[in-house]
């Protein structure tokens, strides 16, 4: 009985181990898809693309034009590489991707930044200072002059993991993970493979 005993042990030992090394490797592979090492947009330090300047025009009643405007997710997840201030959060944002109904953040961060609220000085530097992928996807909803990303799943490398997890760890509400102001003359946002479709009201609506 007692080599039964340990034999039941020490598979389970071992299947413990297994699984871990499966996860760990989840963990730090990169996910389906990451961002060019290199923005292969052009700048927007010298300015905004055409589609928002003519979106703020909108929005200051100096354009009367109502057609659908465009927005690249190229553009955009240039613009979020270079110039999105993250001094409040403890992920890097690299870029996104834009889909048919569905937007992907992806961002870096490590151990250490994440678990900043737990109890981590129990693990090593080197693994609390691992570089990690961190994956939102969700959808754009549009709400009181903001825009808000309404996450719907999360992942670190290719590991799926709890969306309430991800917020806990950003310091942020649940459905909060990212909010931006939005111009109330935008009446709707579609989401369409490589680009964000911006819909506005007439002037004067």
């Amino acid at each position: 009985m007692k080599g039964l005993a340990w034999a039941l042990g020490g598979g389970t030992v071992l299947a413990t181990l297994v699984l871990g090394v499966i996860l760990a490797d989840r963990l730090l592979d990169e996910p389906t898809w990451t961002p060019p090492d290199e923005p292969t947009t052009p700048s927007l330090a010298a300015g905004l693309p055409e589609g928002l300047a003519e979106l703020l025009l909108r929005q200051a009643g100096l354009s009367r034009r109502n057609d659908p405007i465009v927005v690249s997710a190229a553009a955009l997840s240039d613009f979020l590489a270079r110039h999105l201030e993250t001094r409040r959060s403890p992920v890097r944002p690299r870029g996104l991707r834009v889909g048919s109904g569905w937007v992907e953040l992806l961002g870096r961060s490590s151990p250490r930044q994440l678990l900043a609220r737990a109890p981590a000085s129990l693990l090593p530097d080197a693994i609390l200072d691992l570089d990690l992928w961190l994956v939102l996807r969700g959808r754009v909803v549009l709400r009181d002059g903001h825009g808000e990303l309404a996450v719907e799943e999360t992942a670190i490398g290719r590991q799926r993991v709890p969306a309430a997890w991800v917020s806990r760890a950003l310091r942020t509400a649940p459905g909060e993970l990212l909010t931006w102001r939005m111009p109330r003359i935008v009446e709707r946002v579609e989401l369409e493979p490589g680009r964000l479709v911006l819909h506005t009201r007439r002037p004067g609506t």
